[in-house]
């Protein structure tokens, strides 16, 4: 048998958001926002941005293109 007592749920929203190189505005642009590119990544043992480090970044369609687009395999 389990038996559970509530507990307090921690809720977070976003309040503000936008392309980490170019600071354009998501909240603003519906059709920007559907298009933002975001990756994030833990740093393990041997990372360059130390370990455990967490590192998130977020773009938009045009500062992606322009820093990884010729990376970009385009099908």
């Amino acid at each position: 048998m389990r038996k559970y007592d509530m507990v307090k749920v921690e809720e977070r929203q976003i309040v503000e958001w936008t392309c980490s190189i170019c600071g354009l505005d998501f909240m603003d642009d519906e059709l920007e926002r559907q298009e933002a590119f975001h990756c994030s990544q833990m740093g393990g043992y041997t990372s360059v941005f130390g370990d455990g480090a967490e590192i998130y970044i977020d773009m938009c369609q045009h500062c992606f293109k322009q820093k990884l687009g010729k990376h970009c395999t385009i099908i």
